[in-house]
Protein backbone atom coordinates (compact mmCIF):
# COMPACT_ATOMS: atom_id res chain seq x y z
CA UNK A 1 0.00 0.00 0.00
CA UNK A 2 1.49 3.18 -0.86
CA UNK A 3 1.36 6.06 2.06
CA UNK A 4 -1.80 8.08 2.64
CA UNK A 5 -2.74 10.95 4.99
CA UNK A 6 -6.20 11.02 5.94
CA UNK A 7 -7.79 14.64 5.55
CA UNK A 8 -7.82 16.08 9.57
CA UNK A 9 -10.74 16.47 10.92
CA UNK A 10 -10.34 19.79 11.86
CA UNK A 11 -9.01 20.43 8.54
CA UNK A 12 -11.67 18.96 6.98
CA UNK A 13 -13.64 21.53 4.59
CA UNK A 14 -10.59 23.69 3.89
CA UNK A 15 -8.56 20.81 3.03
CA UNK A 16 -11.51 19.36 0.51
CA UNK A 17 -12.01 22.80 -0.91
CA UNK A 18 -8.36 23.35 -1.65
CA UNK A 19 -6.76 20.52 -2.35
CA UNK A 20 -9.42 17.56 -2.74
CA UNK A 21 -12.34 18.69 -5.22
CA UNK A 22 -9.91 20.58 -7.77
CA UNK A 23 -8.55 17.34 -8.17
CA UNK A 24 -11.16 15.27 -8.28
CA UNK A 25 -12.91 17.92 -10.81
CA UNK A 26 -9.89 17.38 -13.32
CA UNK A 27 -9.88 13.94 -13.53
CA UNK A 28 -13.48 13.47 -13.23
CA UNK A 29 -16.06 11.97 -16.56
CA UNK A 30 -19.75 11.61 -16.27
CA UNK A 31 -22.15 9.98 -18.25
CA UNK A 32 -25.41 8.45 -18.02
CA UNK A 33 -26.19 4.39 -18.66
CA UNK A 34 -29.21 2.26 -19.17
CA UNK A 35 -30.69 0.14 -16.35
CA UNK A 36 -32.32 -3.17 -16.82
CA UNK A 37 -35.31 -1.32 -17.84
CA UNK A 38 -33.83 1.00 -20.11
CA UNK A 39 -34.23 4.43 -17.75
CA UNK A 40 -31.26 6.40 -17.33
CA UNK A 41 -28.96 6.76 -14.04
CA UNK A 42 -26.26 9.00 -13.85
CA UNK A 43 -22.50 7.67 -13.15
CA UNK A 44 -19.16 9.34 -12.47
CA UNK A 45 -15.85 8.26 -12.52
CA UNK A 46 -12.42 9.76 -11.41
CA UNK A 47 -9.24 8.24 -13.58
CA UNK A 48 -5.73 7.25 -11.44
CA UNK A 49 -2.92 8.30 -13.58
CA UNK A 50 -1.47 4.85 -14.39
CA UNK A 51 -4.80 2.76 -12.85
CA UNK A 52 -3.63 -0.19 -11.05
CA UNK A 53 -7.41 -1.52 -10.29
CA UNK A 54 -10.79 0.15 -10.79
CA UNK A 55 -13.02 0.21 -7.57
CA UNK A 56 -17.13 0.28 -8.12
CA UNK A 57 -18.43 2.49 -5.31
CA UNK A 58 -21.88 1.70 -4.43
CA UNK A 59 -23.61 3.77 -1.93
CA UNK A 60 -26.54 3.15 0.36
CA UNK A 61 -29.94 4.47 0.76
CA UNK A 62 -31.01 7.86 0.22
CA UNK A 63 -27.10 8.97 -0.75
CA UNK A 64 -25.83 9.38 -3.89
CA UNK A 65 -22.10 8.74 -5.51
CA UNK A 66 -21.09 12.60 -4.48
CA UNK A 67 -21.13 11.36 -0.88
CA UNK A 68 -17.78 9.62 -1.57
CA UNK A 69 -15.82 12.08 -2.65
CA UNK A 70 -13.18 11.91 0.32
CA UNK A 71 -12.94 7.94 -0.33
CA UNK A 72 -12.35 8.29 -4.06
CA UNK A 73 -9.57 10.50 -3.21
CA UNK A 74 -8.14 8.02 -1.23
CA UNK A 75 -8.45 5.57 -3.48
CA UNK A 76 -7.02 7.55 -6.38
CA UNK A 77 -3.91 8.19 -3.85
CA UNK A 78 -3.36 4.11 -4.01
CA UNK A 79 -4.00 3.91 -7.88
CA UNK A 80 -7.25 3.09 -8.24
CA UNK A 81 -9.54 4.66 -10.72
CA UNK A 82 -12.89 4.90 -8.83
CA UNK A 83 -16.19 4.60 -10.38
CA UNK A 84 -19.80 5.35 -9.07
CA UNK A 85 -23.39 5.80 -9.88
CA UNK A 86 -26.63 6.87 -8.73
CA UNK A 87 -28.98 4.15 -8.10
CA UNK A 88 -32.11 4.48 -9.09
CA UNK A 89 -34.13 7.01 -7.12
CA UNK A 90 -31.11 8.28 -5.57
CA UNK A 91 -28.93 11.83 -6.94
CA UNK A 92 -29.29 12.61 -10.33
CA UNK A 93 -30.81 9.18 -11.88
CA UNK A 94 -34.28 8.27 -12.50
CA UNK A 95 -36.86 8.29 -10.18
CA UNK A 96 -40.13 6.27 -10.43
CA UNK A 97 -42.46 8.85 -8.49
CA UNK A 98 -42.92 12.68 -8.84
CA UNK A 99 -41.89 13.51 -5.74
CA UNK A 100 -38.04 13.78 -5.62
CA UNK A 101 -37.55 13.60 -2.08
CA UNK A 102 -39.24 9.94 -1.96
CA UNK A 103 -36.67 6.94 -2.74
CA UNK A 104 -39.04 4.11 -4.32
CA UNK A 105 -38.46 1.29 -6.30
CA UNK A 106 -41.30 -1.23 -7.02
CA UNK A 107 -38.75 -3.94 -7.01
CA UNK A 108 -35.32 -4.25 -5.58
CA UNK A 109 -34.34 -6.55 -8.53
CA UNK A 110 -34.29 -3.02 -10.55
CA UNK A 111 -30.90 -1.74 -8.15
CA UNK A 112 -29.70 -5.18 -8.91
CA UNK A 113 -30.03 -5.61 -12.52
CA UNK A 114 -28.71 -1.89 -12.58
CA UNK A 115 -25.47 -3.03 -11.00
CA UNK A 116 -25.18 -5.53 -13.20
CA UNK A 117 -25.60 -3.53 -16.17
CA UNK A 118 -23.33 -0.85 -14.71
CA UNK A 119 -20.61 -3.37 -14.44
CA UNK A 120 -21.16 -4.87 -18.38
CA UNK A 121 -21.56 -1.51 -19.97
CA UNK A 122 -19.64 1.07 -17.74
CA UNK A 123 -16.77 -0.02 -16.11
CA UNK A 124 -13.31 -1.26 -18.20
CA UNK A 125 -12.50 -5.21 -17.27
CA UNK A 126 -8.83 -4.74 -18.62
CA UNK A 127 -7.89 -4.48 -14.59
CA UNK A 128 -8.69 -6.02 -11.52
CA UNK A 129 -12.19 -4.82 -10.20
CA UNK A 130 -12.66 -4.22 -6.62
CA UNK A 131 -16.38 -3.31 -4.89
CA UNK A 132 -16.58 -1.19 -2.25
CA UNK A 133 -20.57 -0.75 -0.96
CA UNK A 134 -22.59 0.67 1.85
CA UNK A 135 -25.41 0.00 3.69
CA UNK A 136 -28.38 -0.92 1.02
CA UNK A 137 -25.40 -0.60 -1.66
CA UNK A 138 -24.28 -4.06 0.31
CA UNK A 139 -27.50 -5.53 0.04
CA UNK A 140 -27.47 -4.81 -3.93
CA UNK A 141 -24.18 -6.03 -3.91
CA UNK A 142 -24.69 -9.23 -2.50
CA UNK A 143 -27.47 -10.16 -4.53
CA UNK A 144 -26.25 -9.28 -7.68
CA UNK A 145 -23.19 -11.52 -6.68
CA UNK A 146 -25.43 -14.51 -5.45
CA UNK A 147 -27.94 -13.68 -8.76
CA UNK A 148 -25.32 -12.90 -11.53
CA UNK A 149 -22.22 -14.28 -10.24
CA UNK A 150 -20.12 -11.63 -11.45
CA UNK A 151 -16.36 -11.59 -11.34
CA UNK A 152 -14.71 -9.24 -8.98
CA UNK A 153 -11.76 -10.38 -6.91
CA UNK A 154 -12.33 -8.32 -3.57
CA UNK A 155 -15.44 -7.22 -1.60
CA UNK A 156 -14.94 -4.47 0.92
CA UNK A 157 -18.72 -3.92 2.91
CA UNK A 158 -18.45 -1.77 5.40
CA UNK A 159 -21.82 -1.07 7.65
CA UNK A 160 -23.84 -3.97 5.28
CA UNK A 161 -27.05 -4.97 5.92
CA UNK A 162 -28.04 -8.45 3.98
CA UNK A 163 -31.07 -8.34 4.48
CA UNK A 164 -33.70 -8.98 1.83
CA UNK A 165 -36.94 -9.97 1.63
CA UNK A 166 -37.10 -11.66 5.10
CA UNK A 167 -33.76 -14.00 3.86
CA UNK A 168 -31.80 -13.72 7.22
CA UNK A 169 -27.98 -12.08 7.15
CA UNK A 170 -25.83 -15.79 7.69
CA UNK A 171 -28.24 -17.20 4.74
CA UNK A 172 -26.99 -14.73 2.35
CA UNK A 173 -23.45 -14.65 3.50
CA UNK A 174 -23.40 -18.83 3.17
CA UNK A 175 -24.67 -18.53 -0.25
CA UNK A 176 -22.07 -16.23 -1.36
CA UNK A 177 -18.99 -18.02 0.02
CA UNK A 178 -20.34 -21.31 -1.10
CA UNK A 179 -20.99 -20.41 -4.74
CA UNK A 180 -18.46 -17.70 -5.22
CA UNK A 181 -14.86 -19.74 -4.43
CA UNK A 182 -13.59 -16.50 -5.16
CA UNK A 183 -14.76 -14.50 -1.74
CA UNK A 184 -13.58 -15.53 1.72
CA UNK A 185 -15.17 -13.88 5.11
CA UNK A 186 -12.06 -12.28 6.60
CA UNK A 187 -13.83 -10.08 9.04
CA UNK A 188 -17.38 -9.30 10.16
CA UNK A 189 -18.24 -5.92 12.18
CA UNK A 190 -21.10 -6.13 14.31
CA UNK A 191 -21.64 -2.57 15.46
CA UNK A 192 -18.24 -1.76 16.87
CA UNK A 193 -16.85 -5.35 17.31
CA UNK A 194 -14.50 -7.17 14.85
CA UNK A 195 -14.26 -10.86 14.82
CA UNK A 196 -11.23 -11.77 12.52
CA UNK A 197 -10.87 -15.21 10.97
CA UNK A 198 -7.44 -16.13 8.96
CA UNK A 199 -7.75 -16.62 5.78
CA UNK A 200 -5.72 -15.85 2.40
CA UNK A 201 -8.13 -14.50 0.19
CA UNK A 202 -10.36 -11.97 0.00
CA UNK A 203 -12.67 -10.19 1.90
CA UNK A 204 -16.58 -9.05 2.79
CA UNK A 205 -16.85 -7.18 6.03
CA UNK A 206 -20.36 -6.79 7.24
CA UNK A 207 -22.69 -6.08 10.20
CA UNK A 208 -25.31 -7.86 11.81
CA UNK A 209 -27.73 -8.31 14.73
CA UNK A 210 -25.72 -11.56 15.58
CA UNK A 211 -22.81 -13.25 14.22
CA UNK A 212 -22.79 -15.04 11.23
CA UNK A 213 -22.36 -19.01 11.57
CA UNK A 214 -20.45 -20.03 7.78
Amino acid sequence: MRNFTVIPEADFASEMDRRVDPFLESVRTDGTFRGCDGKALCWHSFAAGSPVANVVILHGYTESGEKYREMSWYFLSQGYSVWLYDQRGHGKSCRDVPDKTLTHVDSFDDYVGALECFLEQIVPRDLPLFLYSHSMGVAVSALTLQMFVVKVHSLDKRLGHLFHRGVRAEETAERIHRHLDIFHLIALDFGHQLHHCTVSKPLLLAHASQPLSL
